[in-house]
């Protein structure tokens, strides 16, 4: 019975805010289990039924993209068509592969999905999830998607840069994928392959170089990032590398 009632208490954390005499440190962490909690069943549930709420779905072969605004069908599905096309040209893809995308445009959503987004300064434009990718704030008729400091990136490179991450989970694995491939294999691999879209610019990268300082050191982490997508190019055009043979080091 006394078992019973502890398991009860931990799946109810709020229960033990009835206890006498109980410390400020016991109910602070009380209140961030129950944070937790919330947050993880908020999560779950998204999970769930973002397929069924979206107001438009944009299916071609295994790549869905949903869409929770009216989109005008003639120019989404010529969007969404180019977007899935340069996705199924590179190496990583595999046909047994779903790749889910979910444009939210909703930064509440998005910031449940992806709490760093909260953090301060933070630049996120998108984040992965298994075979799920999701993106926040975005306009799809000028291209556009935002972070949480109004920085804008082209939604397009942003789609296919996330969808890569999920072919590279799918291929690799996620733990070696996390943990065990070269971060700028893993950031450079997926900017080299939205390369012809046109966020990702080798002239961007030179105009920084001339305009700022070249300490790559200093440099902010999406710079970096554009600093790895030239030495995957490097690799691949000229030292005439594999995909695999990036990947797996």
């Amino acid at each position: 019975m006394k078992l019973k009632k502890n398991i009860i208490r931990e799946i109810f954390p709020h229960l033990k805010l009835k206890d006498k005499n109980i410390s400020w440190f016991k109910k602070l962490y009380i209140y961030i289990n129950i944070l937790a909690q919330l947050w993880l069943i908020s999560i779950i549930s998204l999970h769930l039924l973002l397929p069924y709420i979206a107001k438009d779905t944009y299916r071609y072969q295994k790549v869905n993209f949903y869409t929770y605004d009216e989109v005008d069908d003639f120019n989404s599905s010529n969007y969404f068509v180019q977007v899935k096309e340069h996705i199924f040209k590179n190496q990583l893809y595999e046909e047994n592969i779903n790749i889910n995308i979910y444009i939210l445009n909703d930064k509440n959503i998005y910031g449940i999905l992806n709490p760093i987004e909260w953090l301060p300064n933070r630049q996120t434009f998108g984040v992965t999830q298994g075979t799920k990718v999701f993106v926040g704030k975005v306009n799809i008729e000028k291209n556009k998607v935002y972070s949480a400091t109004n920085a804008n990136e082209n939604l397009d490179a942003l789609l296919v840069h996330e969808a890569v991450h999920v072919m590279q989970n799918n291929k690799y694995g996620w733990f070696y994928t996390s943990f065990r491939m070269p971060h700028w294999v893993k950031e450079g691999y997926p900017i080299y392959s939205a390369r012809a879209l046109s966020i990702y610019t080798e002239k961007w990268l030179i105009d920084y170089l001339v305009n700022k300082d070249a300490d790559i050191e200093n440099w902010p982490i999406f710079s970096q990032d554009q600093f790895y997508g030239l030495l995957v190019k490097h690799a691949i055009e000229k030292m005439n590398k594999s995909v695999d043979d990036l990947h797996l080091g």
